[in-house]
């Protein structure tokens, strides 16, 4: 039934807002969520109606059936055709990857050019773009909840990056939905039911002549869902509402329904289940396998006077997606079987894959010829549209397998794929019916992208433990991965001792000591190269198409050559994302982000963390979540931008402490203490910072520590603790003692200058060899060195040094550093112009400058700030002022203090 839209008028003008004009640049996303019955469908088709008449204008579309079958971007094909044309306009590779996802043209995978999930979501994200060129685009997507998963992945890959184009998406979803990938950071309107008046109009157009009394019971009992409003009056169930007060919806709605389907004649409504059946809506499929059934030719007559269904063209569609639900759920089991097989026998000469799936519903009990012919079509769908296909395929293929050993290792295969395709809750569902010891290695690879960070450790170790030396040299990999983003450095640098001595070739055991002296901060001036280590590669990580690039990542990501490392990182993430599945292709940004905040590529560093935040969101790595939310946080402090610091690092935190992922709660951490120095608040971030060297605190991480070694030393020195940065500085130069590297030196020569207060620290610092590669840390070692010298009363010296520090601050974009950089400058030239004739005063030079500054207004914490002293010291200058001076007020300073001692 459709209906005329009531009361909805506000929502229609929001809808109308995303849809694009041939004027306007740009357009949107908007996700409509509600439950069924409330009208998401009537909007997304008055949208239309109204979008339709202004021209200028492509409209694609598809929908979700509701049926069992998941097999790969069996939504997409619907959804592309008016664009079809433009696919040759793609790049070869992605033009080939998506033929193939969507059986275009007759294109035959091959092994060497096997389309992947990612490289399909890029042609449609490109095809999309292309349609745009030639016109606005709107895509509208409805029951979003019931596309297969493959399909659904590419539409929100493609929403979240279509920014500044002319195109529009509308996605309905029923809500509750408990598909996380339903879930979306996408903007959301949430449909709620018609307000009384609305819902009296309704009755009025709609409803049968009653007893106006009961209207306001039934639009409570309702909640003013229009479709279960009017069913349920048509239904006559007002008598009964007035009586109990109580109405059942559901009952009433199914009630409904399925009355409907009862008048149809036995024909008609075998005709209605094949439709149901086959979720393509694909005419001559449905038509071949009711001529199989043997059904009269006017079985479709009825079904379509009856407006249960209509045919567009090609294509089969149901009035009511709860029609298709109910004609499938209704029907006898053996009815279905009966239509599956008919589906199979037409489908057969067709599509060859669909009609495996089709047999395997029609089959009960065990078949292993069918099982094995499912598992081999399981790997003709991979190939054909990405590692999503295969899933549904295994689960049926491991439900038809009359021996154990077999359903174990296809129920393991389909939970692997489920995992590569993004989709780790299903993974874990189905693990949970698979022994622990054979599902060891797969449940820890899932819990270290997506869950807790301990499990993975113990899992993939368990599993290293009992597999072949070269599969055992790749778990342990990981092993130490999961061991130090859980905090655990003794068990990761265990790990990573038993890959030096595994009974393997020379080449593992190089590996393996390449990242014992990773994981222990020994590489110093030995660190390898990248592509050095990437050449050294053992046989097993040659041959792995992820591994080989993400192990040398591991092993020199943090060493001494961050040019050629990101060089690298960009490599293998460019090859993992023409290659490689979503579930691998975003494993490498983490290190490429650090790589470029530590080059000073800020807007690059940012660029790519977002992208990988995407990517981790849209696949379900929740753990690498958390990663990229305090990388993006740490990149907020360096910039000083205070309210998206605070903001990334919190989310950063919800999202890493529940997975017990040590590193990225350090890491945002060390995020709100950068922020704290660089805005002045000394002793807030050395509360903050300390935390990170502590051992049991909930924010310590001993690696993390060591990269924040210096900010803490500064944190504590300005807070006046020089106990407790000596102690901490002792600490570092014991653990660095046998580390050559420029990077530790940089900073344990900006500690104790910091500490000791001798400059010579800073000259050794600043004359390391790759600090060009550091531009953070030259500036801010330039920057306390310039401090050092205009304290020495050396002012060109110290001009030399501020004026580089602010250069580099300026041209970073590390706004906070920059002003203090700024205000040294000011200051040393200030100290370097010819003297000012002042009244003499018995104020100090410290007391003078901080009762200028408070005499020009600034607060303790800000005059702190400036001169990188605690506010408490502040007070204690100010209160030694007032009693020389013999004031009582701040606002008296401003005509004591000389003038000149304001700049």
């Amino acid at each position: 039934m459709t209906w005329d839209l009531v009361g909805r008028e506000d929502e229609l003008d929001t809808i109308m807002r995303v849809v694009p004009r041939a004027t306007t640049d740009g357009a949107g996303v908007l996700v409509l969520r509600g439950e069924t019955g409330i009208g998401k469908t009537a909007l997304l088709q008055a949208a239309l109606r109204r979008a339709a008449p202004a021209g200028g204008l492509t409209i694609l579309r598809t929908a979700g059936v509701g049926s069992e079958v998941e097999l790969a971007f069996s939504g997409l094909h619907q959804l592309l055709t008016p664009v079809l044309d433009l696919i040759g306009g793609l790049p070869d590779s992605q033009a080939g990857a998506l033929r193939r996802a969507i059986g275009l043209d007759g294109a035959a995978p091959t092994p060497s050019a096997a389309t992947t999930d990612l490289l399909v979501c890029v042609a449609v994200l490109n095809l999309l773009h292309l349609a745009a060129v030639r016109q606005p685009l709107l895509v509208v997507v409805d029951d979003a909840q019931d596309l297969d998963r493959a399909t659904l992945l590419v539409l929100l890959f493609a929403a979240r990056r279509l920014d500044g184009q002319p195109v529009g998406v509308l996605i309905a979803v029923r809500d509750p939905d408990d598909r996380a990938a339903l879930r979306v950071d996408l903007p959301e309107l949430r449909l709620a039911g018609l307000a009384p008046e609305a819902a009296g109009v309704l009755l009025d157009r709609y409803g049968p002549a009653g007893d106006v009394l009961a209207r306001p019971a039934l639009v409570r009992a309702t909640g003013g869902n229009p479709l279960v409003l009017i069913e349920s009056a048509l239904a006559g169930v007002l008598p009964e509402l007035l009586l109990t007060g109580a109405l059942p919806l559901r009952a009433a709605l199914r009630e409904r329904f399925c009355r409907q389907l009862s008048f149809l004649p036995p024909p008609a409504a075998t005709a209605l289940l094949v439709a149901a059946a086959e979720d393509t809506g694909r005419l001559d499929v449905v038509l071949g396998a009711c001529a199989r059934l043997g059904l009269p030719a006017d079985a479709w007559e009825l079904l379509e006077r009856s407006g249960l269904v209509e045919i567009t063209g090609d294509q089969i569609r149901f009035a009511q997606t709860l029609v298709r639900s109910a004609a499938y759920a209704a029907a006898a089991s053996d009815h279905r079987r009966t239509v599956h097989s008919a589906l199979a026998d037409q489908l057969i000469g067709i599509e060859p894959t669909r009609a495996g799936w089709h047999r395997a519903l029609a089959t009960v009990g065990f078949d292993d010829a069918l099982a094995a012919d499912l598992e081999r079509n399981a790997e003709r769908a991979a190939r054909h549209g990405g590692i999503a296909a295969t899933t549904a395929m295994l689960r049926q293929a491991a439900r038809l397998s009359d021996r154990d050993q077999d359903r174990r290792r296809r129920t393991a295969a389909a939970a692997h794929a489920a995992w590569k395709s993004g989709h780790p809750g299903l993974a874990r569902r189905l693990l949970g019916t698979v022994p622990d010891v054979s599902s060891a290695r797969l449940r820890g690879l899932i819990e270290l992208y997506a869950g807790d960070q301990h499990t993975a450790y113990e899992q993939l170790l368990r599993a290293a433990a009992v597999s072949a030396p070269a599969e055992a040299f790749e778990l342990l990999f990981m092993t130490v991965d999961a061991a130090l983003h859980a905090g655990l450095m003794p068990e990761a640098e265990a790990a990573a001792q038993r890959i030096a001595t595994l009974d393997g070739d020379v080449a593992m055991r190089r590996y393996g000591e390449w990242l014992v002296a990773t994981v222990t901060d020994r590489l110093g001036g030995a660190a390898p190269e990248p592509w050095r280590v990437f050449d050294a590669a053992p046989e097993p990580v040659r041959r792995s198409g992820a591994h080989r690039w993400l192990f040398p990542l591991a092993i020199t990501g943090r060493g001494q050559y961050p040019q050629q490392a990101r060089e690298f990182a960009l490599t293998a993430y460019a090859d993992l994302r023409g290659n490689g599945t979503l579930a691998i292709a975003a494993i490498p940004l983490p290190w490429l982000v650090e790589l470029e905040l530590r080059l000073g590529r800020w807007d690059e560093a940012t660029a790519h963390a977002r992208e990988g935040l995407r990517l981790a969101r849209d696949i379900g790595q929740a753990a690498r979540v958390g990663d990229l939310l305090a990388l993006l946080a740490l990149l907020a402090a360096a910039r000083g931008d205070n309210a998206d610091c605070l903001q990334l690092a919190r989310a950063a935190v919800d999202a890493a402490a529940p997975l017990r992922n040590q590193f990225a709660v350090a890491q945002a951490t060390w995020a709100l203490g950068a922020l704290d120095l660089a805005r002045g608040e000394h002793e807030r971030a050395a509360y903050q910072l300390t935390g990170l060297h502590s051992p049991g605190s909930p924010q310590a991480h001993p690696q993390v520590a060591r990269l924040a070694f210096a900010d803490t030393v500064e944190a504590l020195v300005r807070s006046g603790d020089h106990s407790a940065a000596a102690v901490l500085t002792e600490r570092f130069a014991a653990r660095t003692a046998d580390d050559s590297s420029p990077w530790a030196n940089q900073h344990l020569h900006r500690a104790r200058g910091l500490l000791t207060g001798d400059g010579a620290h800073y000259q050794r610092a600043l004359s390391a060899a790759n600090l060009a590669d550091r531009p953070f840390d030259r500036a801010r070692i330039a920057l306390l060195y310039g401090q050092w010298l205009r304290r020495e009363r050396r002012p060109r010296e110290a001009a030399t040094a501020l004026r580089l520090s602010t250069e580099l601050f300026t041209t970073l974009g590390a706004l906070c550093w920059a002003e203090t950089a700024r205000g040294e400058l000011r200051a040393t030239a200030a100290a370097a112009a010819p003297p000012v004739s002042a009244p003499t005063t018995p104020l100090t030079a410290q007391e003078l400058r901080v009762a200028a500054l408070a005499g020009a207004g600034l607060s303790n914490r800000e005059i702190g700030a400036r001169l990188y002293l605690s506010h408490r010291t502040v007070g204690y200058h100010l209160h030694k002022v007032f009693a020389k001076l013999g004031i009582s007020a701040r606002s008296q300073l401003r005509d004591l203090v000389p003038a000149h001692e304001l700049r």
